[in-house]
């Protein structure tokens, strides 16, 4: 737990105690993860081999990091939640009380996450013959999950919305949607009988060569427009302008990825409508 005081003598105020990162000792779940594949090989010309396969996994019971003393929320006619609202100057947006006001954010780790992977691979290895060696390999996958963004250690931040983690489901932080690898080993055939002939035999020649599509990303806004006082201001995601759709941000282009102009600052008190990882 981490706290400030604020002094002017003789008097010391002490502000909310906030923790920004801990973990339940008294979990109730154990974290496991399910694994199934199914593969299908052919050999050809004696020495190479063709692999299609398919491979799953479902995680169960993950952590993820929420805060536990929540700031509470006012709804509207139409179900929206209010978090804050605007001061009476209109330059800031006043939180409402959390459950607890002695402390502030208070982030814990919980077994309540999920996660799906599945893909397709694919793959050609030579076995080494005739001093050469290759191998192709090819993997078309998809991972969803509402925990791996909430992780700093992989460079996420805790559940946006703590009220509804469902908000943080999308894209695995690290989800890569296409790998390809090819590498190769090619002995060179140089002998003699002269003296020293060992300095030219017995070399090799190998390489590898990768390539990947990129990891997702989520816009957010960059302050705390919503009031909920996330322990992370910047994780605060946008709204969609609307006549926008997910499938005509993103613009591949060098001076910009995606179309900025898609996206909108929430309503104050708010967050917005955006998903975790969806770039």
């Amino acid at each position: 737990m981490t706290g400030v005081q604020t002094c002017a003598l003789p008097i010391c105020l002490a502000v909310t105690q906030s923790q920004a990162n801990g973990i339940n000792y008294d979990t109730p779940a154990t974290p496991y993860q399910m694994q199934w594949n199914l593969n299908l090989q052919r050999e050809f010309m004696g020495n190479t081999i063709f692999t299609l396969g398919y491979v799953g996994a479902r995680g169960v019971h993950l952590f993820y990091q929420r805060d536990q003393n929540l700031v509470t929320y006012t709804t509207n006619a139409q179900g929206q939640r209010f978090y804050g609202k605007l001061n009476a100057a209109g330059t800031a947006v006043v939180a409402n009380p959390r459950i607890n006001p002695n402390f502030a954010v208070v982030n814990s780790a919980e077994p309540m996450a999920n996660s799906s992977y599945n893909a397709m691979v694919a793959s050609l290895n030579r076995r080494f013959n005739r001093n050469v060696q290759y191998g192709v390999s090819y993997t078309w996958s998809h991972c969803i999950d509402n925990s791996s963004s909430t992780s700093g250690l992989e460079g996420g931040q805790p559940i946006m919305e703590a009220y509804n983690a469902s908000r943080d489901r999308g894209n695995c932080l690290f989800d890569r949607r296409q790998n390809l690898t090819l590498n190769s080993l090619v002995a060179l055939p140089f002998k003699g009988t002269f003296v020293g002939h060992q300095i030219i035999e017995g070399w090799q020649l190998s390489g590898i060569f990768t390539a990947r599509t990129g990891q997702p990303f989520t816009p957010t806004v960059g302050f705390d427009v919503s009031g909920a006082q996330p322990s992370y201001a910047g994780s605060v995601r946008p709204d969609l302008v609307a006549g926008r759709t997910a499938d005509d941000i993103t613009k591949g282009l060098i001076s910009g990825y995606f179309d900025r102009t898609a996206f909108a600052a929430p309503a104050f008190g708010t967050f917005g409508d955006r998903k975790s990882t969806r770039l």
